[in-house]
């Protein structure tokens, strides 16, 4: 069977806040939306990455494929 790393999933009470902190320090912050509900920490294109969620209205990220813990 062939898996393939995308990303790790990060949830934030302040998503907004975590994207400006990773910007000063110059990490690459992709946002695909301005209230940031999702946004991404990205090297280059096709590495893995670091999605971050808003928690408030997403949950808390929890562990495992689809939130299923062991």
């Amino acid at each position: 069977m062939a898996v393939k790393f995308e990303c790790v999933n990060v949830s934030s009470k302040d998503p907004e806040r975590l994207a400006r902190f990773y910007e000063t320090i110059g990490v690459r912050v992709s946002v695909q939306d301005p209230n940031y509900d999702g946004w991404q920490l990205r090297n280059a294109d096709g590495e893995p990455y670091v999605c971050v969620w808003d928690e408030h209205k997403r949950g808390e990220v929890h562990c495992g494929l689809h939130n299923d813990c062991p």
